[in-house]
C-alpha cells in the first residue's frame, strides 16, 4: 500500500487493527484487497485534519468530539472550584480612632451631665437661708447663712448677693465656694457669717469670711442662689422698700420657709427682730424650737 501522507499512531494502529479484521472475515489482504481507510482518517482529498467532522461518525468509531470552547471554559472553572477572593482589607484606623474619639467626648459629656444633675439635685433637697440680717451702727454689718439640712452641704455653685438701694439687680457678689470651710462643707445645722471689712474689731472674730457685699443699710436686699436660681431672699428683690425699714436693728431667722423675693415682704413673719449691734447670737445656730415673736 502507497501512502502519500505521513500518518500518525493512531491512525496506523486504526488501520492496522482494519487490516487485522478484514482477515479474520476472509476479505482484505487474503484477496490482495487493500481495506478501504475509515472516511475520518481518509486524507486522499488533500485535508490534512485528521479530526472528525462529524460528531455522529465520530461518535460511530467511539471517539468523542472535541467541546466548543465555551464548554471548555465552563468545565475549567467549575473542575477548579476557584471561589472569589476574600476581602483582606483592614479597617481605617482613622474611623475607629474617630468612633473611639466620640465615644470618649460622650463619656465626658454623661460624666458631666451627671456631675452638673447632681449638685442640682443635692440644692434642690438643701435647706440653705439666711438666718440673720445684722444692720449694726457705722460699719458693723453682717449676714449669717444656716445650713437647716440633715446632710452636709458643699456650696459650690452657691452666691450671695446685696441689691442696694433703688436698684433690681445685684451689685456686690460673693461665690460662697470660695469660702474656706472644714473638710470643704457646711455641716447639718451650722452656720457660715460674712461681715463687712471694716466690723468693729470687737466682733471681727465672729466673721468667718469678709465681703464688700456686707456693706448695706436699711433698704438693701440680699439674694442667695444656686447656679442662678434663686434659694432664699431678704426683701424683695426688684422693689426697695420705702425708705430704711431694717436700719439698726439685728434680724434673726425665725421661720426656715424658704422666700423667693418676688412677693411683698413682711420681715416679721420671718425673722425676730433685735436691738441694734446685738452680736450675741450672730456665728450661733438657732434653738431647735424657733418663734417669730418680737421681745
Amino acid at each position: 500500500m502507497h501512502m502519500t501522507k505521513r500518518l500518525s499512531i493512531r491512525q496506523l494502529l486504526v488501520f492496522v487493527l482494519s487490516g487485522a479484521l478484514g482477515t479474520a472475515m476472509g476479505t482484505g489482504c487474503d484477496h490482495g484487497i487493500e481495506p478501504p481507510l475509515p472516511t475520518w482518517l481518509d486524507t486522499s482529498d488533500g485535508n490534512h485534519s485528521i479530526h472528525p467532522t462529524d460528531s455522529s461518525e465520530a461518535s460511530d468509531h467511539g471517539i468523542d468530539p472535541e467541546p466548543s470552547d465555551s464548554s471548555a471554559n465552563t468545565a475549567t472553572a467549575s473542575d477548579t472550584g476557584r471561589a472569589e477572593p476574600e476581602d483582606t482589607s483592614t479597617p481605617n484606623p482613622t474611623d475607629s480612632d474617630s468612633a473611639k474619639g466620640d465615644t470618649d467626648e460622650a463619656t465626658a459629656s454623661d460624666e458631666g451631665s451627671a456631675s452638673v444633675d447632681s449638685e442640682t439635685e443635692q440644692a434642690q433637697d438643701s435647706c440653705l437661708v439666711i438666718s440673720e440680717y445684722l444692720e449694726g451702727s457705722a460699719k458693723n454689718k453682717g449676714v449669717e447663712l444656716l445650713n437647716c439640712g440633715v446632710e452636709s452641704l458643699s456650696l459650690q455653685g452657691f452666691t450671695l448677693c446685696t441689691v442696694f438701694n433703688q436698684e433690681t439687680q445685684c451689685g456686690k457678689t460673693l461665690d460662697l465656694s470660695e469660702v474656706e470651710l472644714e473638710g470643704g462643707v457646711l455641716g447639718p445645722w451650722e452656720v457660715l457669717t460674712v461681715c463687712y471689712s471694716g466690723i468693729d474689731p470687737s466682733f471681727a472674730a465672729l466673721c468667718d469670711h469678709t465681703h464688700a457685699l456686707a456693706y448695706f443699710n436699711g433698704d438693701d436686699r440680699l439674694v442667695l442662689k444656686h447656679a442662678g436660681s434663686v434659694m432664699d431672699v431678704f426683701g424683695e428683690i426688684a422693689l426697695p422698700p420705702k425708705g430704711s425699714p431694717w436700719k439698726d436693728a439685728t434680724y434673726r431667722r425665725c421661720d426656715l420657709t424658704p422666700f423667693d423675693g418676688s412677693l411683698p415682704f413682711e420681715v416679721t413673719d420671718l425673722y425676730s427682730v433685735h436691738g441694734i449691734d446685738d452680736f450675741s447670737d450672730f456665728g450661733l445656730p438657732p434653738v431647735a424650737t424657733l418663734s417669730c415673736m418680737t421681745p
